[in-house]
């Protein structure tokens, strides 16, 4: 039989587990309104983004994924996008990814955009072992369907 304190102690990493699972992880950002993407879905892992780039007379998609939180993802295409040419790697940045070199594009002729980014499709985790990749797959797929 259990004594008393082993008794507490199993309740107590019970209830605390069951919060952590309870808790909302689906955003953290501080302010929410700021999120970059609607709906506060900035933490989720394993998915296929999108993100529009918009100008007066022109519309862009680019198609990407992330395995791991897609708001770091986001945060690195910040970093190339807003990179300048005093910045140390900004040739490095500049080149990174197809969206920091339309971005630069856009920026050295002096035109405004307004980028927006979504969640088009959520993947399980990959199971260890397994060869293909289904995220990179299916990214694939939508980026020649588009």
């Amino acid at each position: 039989m259990s004594n008393i304190e082993t008794i507490i102690k199993n309740h107590n990493k019970k209830v605390i587990n069951n919060n952590k699972a309870n808790k909302d992880e689906s955003c953290n950002c501080r302010k929410k309104e700021s999120c970059p993407l609607e709906g506060g879905e900035c933490r989720a892992e394993n998915v296929i983004y999108q993100t529009t780039i918009e100008t007066d007379n022109l519309t862009k998609i680019y198609i990407g994924l992330s395995a791991n939180q897609l708001k770091k993802r986001i945060s690195t295409h910040n970093t190339t996008i807003k990179s300048n040419p005093n910045d140390k790697n900004y040739l490095q940045y500049k080149q990174a990814t197809e969206l920091s070199k339309l971005t630069h594009k856009l920026k050295n002729e002096n035109k405004k955009y307004k980028i927006s980014w979504k969640i088009l499709q959520r993947e399980k985790k990959p199971k260890p072992g397994v060869m293909t990749c289904r995220l990179c797959l299916k990214e694939a797929l939508l980026i020649i369907n588009s």
